[in-house]
């Protein structure tokens, strides 16, 4: 079922690397994710971190750089992209209640089988 949400609106969403996708890698390249603030404020954020990792060109073991280093162990012989829209794509999956925003997360990280998120998931029980 396809979300209607925007730019706007907070939620859980995911961002496919196009490289896997385009490589037919089924169960790769899958980051999900969730914002209680607006997602354009959110992957400001992302873009933000993407930036500061092609001019650091380190790996920082930490979820923020995590679709940096994906990209960068995974598609080494591509050119790094300059912004991270040439990267992934983006997609909304849902927008839960806030107090639910962290099991959603979850559900979807285990639906999706996401696998550039470095934080382990929540929660114990998913639906």
């Amino acid at each position: 079922m396809q979300v209607t949400l925007n730019c706007k609106n907070f939620g859980i969403y995911m961002l496919r690397c196009r490289h896997c996708h385009k490589q037919d890698l089924l169960n790769t390249g899958i980051y999900i994710g969730q914002t209680i603030t607006k997602f354009s404020q959110r992957f400001n954020g992302h873009r933000q971190n993407w930036s500061i990792q092609i001019k650091n060109k380190n790996f920082e073991n930490d979820d923020k750089y995590a679709l940096y280093k994906h990209y960068r162990s995974r598609h080494q012989q591509y050119n790094l992209p300059a912004t991270i829209e040439e990267a992934y794509t983006i997609f909304f999956l849902e927008q839960p209640k806030p107090e639910n925003l962290n099991n959603r997360e979850d559900f979807w990280k285990h639906h999706t089988q996401a696998n550039i998120n470095i934080t382990k998931m929540t929660t114990s029980n998913i639906h």
